[in-house]
């Protein structure tokens, strides 16, 4: 695997000091800047594991903004960028994102069977 390196002159001081102080659209703009860079024969996979977790009062917009920003960079990403987003119960923001299309419901899993996705591997096949 080689090591790519970056061009960063689009990163100025404002931008760095935006970066320190956690802006978000400054991160998404980074993630954005960066990820543009990589040759189109590159595949990144971006896993987002619990975005419920993130969905909390005070970080629910914030969530849902980074992740529209996502969505906007799928479309139009140079490199093939596949998306993964969990969520152990609803979404309350970030599904409002999705189209129906684009969600998979996996089906409820008996605790008491405690045998997973296993259980009942029919139910995945079209």
């Amino acid at each position: 695997m080689k090591q790519r390196e970056f061009d960063l002159e689009f990163i100025d001081r404002n931008f760095i000091r935006a970066i320190e102080n956690a802006n978000l659209e400054a991160l998404c703009n980074l993630f954005e800047g960066l990820t543009q860079q990589l040759p189109t024969s590159v595949s990144l996979f971006l896993v987002v594991d619990g975005i419920s977790f993130y969905e909390t009062r005070d970080r629910g917009e914030d969530t849902r903004y980074a992740m529209s920003r996502v969505l906007e960079f799928v479309e139009k990403a140079k490199p093939v960028l596949k998306l993964l987003i969990t969520s152990p119960g609803a979404s309350a923001y970030v599904s409002k994102e999705f189209g129906n299309e684009q969600v998979y419901w996996l089906p409820d899993i008996d605790p008491e069977e405690d045998e997973g996705f296993n259980h009942n591997v029919g139910a995945f096949k079209d």
